[in-house]
């Protein structure tokens, strides 16, 4: 019996020093995060793929649209790329290819709180921040949206819209709640 106590108690106390290491590695990892210029978070996006296991196509059969330069695909974790379309947009650089990919890493954000291997996905921003982004945007805009996206996913599409302009809040989400231990 004092061996099973004896036991538990360094059971009980590796636990809870591996919680405190895990708390500690989550601070550094925010403030090192923090730090991060877009081309930094990209990367880091990327490794995040890898390290999860999807497969990012390139110029894929998706791609034969030419109005599709990328997608989040939540059922198989993959994201879409089509370079060849978004060097056909009018805004073709390097600053729009980023916006399209943070755009995607917000789904990829929303599909990991939702549960990964599902087809579901999660809005990162509470309802009432939701709402406030919808009446902030401009009717032409919201008009957009309700022709290209169903009405239950035009939440989803408007938040990765407003969060692409911020990548620093989905790539933290997806190192602070996605990756496997």
């Amino acid at each position: 019996m004092k061996k099973l106590i004896v036991f538990l108690l360094i059971l009980s106390m590796t636990l809870a020093f591996t919680s405190t290491v895990r708390a500690e590695k989550e601070v550094n990892l925010e403030n090192e995060i923090n730090t991060l210029n877009e081309e930094e978070i990209l990367s880091l996006f990327f490794m995040f793929l890898e390290r999860v296991g999807s497969t990012i196509y390139l110029n894929s059969k998706y791609c034969k649209d030419e109005n599709f330069q990328a997608g989040w695909f939540s059922i198989s974790n993959s994201l879409v790329v089509c370079d060849d379309n978004i060097s056909k947009s009018e805004e073709k650089s390097e600053k729009m290819f980023r916006k399209i990919i943070f755009h995607e890493m917000v789904h990829a954000a929303q599909d990991c709180l939702a549960g990964f291997e599902n087809e579901k996905l999660k809005n990162i921003l509470s309802p009432m921040e939701i709402d406030s982004l919808i009446y902030s945007l401009d009717e032409s805009i919201i008009n957009k949206f309700k022709e290209i996206y169903p009405l239950d996913h035009m939440n989803l599409e408007i938040e990765a819209y407003f969060l692409e302009n911020y990548p620093i809040i989905p790539i933290k989400i997806l190192y602070g709640k996605c990756l496997p231990e």
